[in-house]
């Protein structure tokens, strides 16, 4: 069993078990403090947000690699989760928090359209992908090497 999370306030330490733990979360919330979460060496800031009459201690975002992997708010590395590719560019963040997502396919289905067949009828189908789109070409689609290309069966 992992070890509980512990942060800090000041010279003051807590924990998810801590008695009075909404308090000392208000208290921090008034004064916009960050508490530092403990994980880590680097002991990366965390934020509070109230949900109703309740605070909650969430991660600072792109802060979730600065975190010790066994951290409840350990989060990979962008370049090693994949999300440093598209993020930014398929995937874009508002100034309200509000999350777009670039997609490389339609999400509805229109009618009447054949799928598209190669010269044979089966044979494959290359396609250039394009950067800063998400798609989701499922089981047919396998990676050509770093090209850029994909080859999908029909």
């Amino acid at each position: 069993m992992a070890a509980e999370n512990t942060y800090r306030l000041g010279h003051s330490r807590f924990s998810a078990s801590t008695e009075g733990l909404q308090r000392i979360l208000e208290g921090a919330y008034d004064k916009k403090a960050r508490p530092l979460c403990q994980c880590s060496r680097q002991e990366p800031a965390m934020y509070i947000a109230k949900v109703g009459n309740e605070y909650i201690l969430k991660r600072m975002p792109g802060t979730g690699h600065l975190h010790d992997p066994v951290c409840e708010t350990f989060d990979p590395p962008p370049e090693l989760s994949g999300l440093g590719q598209v993020n930014g560019q398929a995937i874009v963040t508002d100034e309200a928090g509000g999350t777009m997502l670039k997609l490389d396919f339609p999400l509805s289905v229109k009618g009447g359209r054949a799928a598209p067949r190669g010269r044979s009828g089966r044979g494959r189908i290359i396609r250039r992908r394009q950067p800063g789109k998400t798609a989701f070409a499922g089981h047919a689609a396998l990676p050509l090497g770093s090209r850029g290309f994909e080859q999908v069966e029909e």
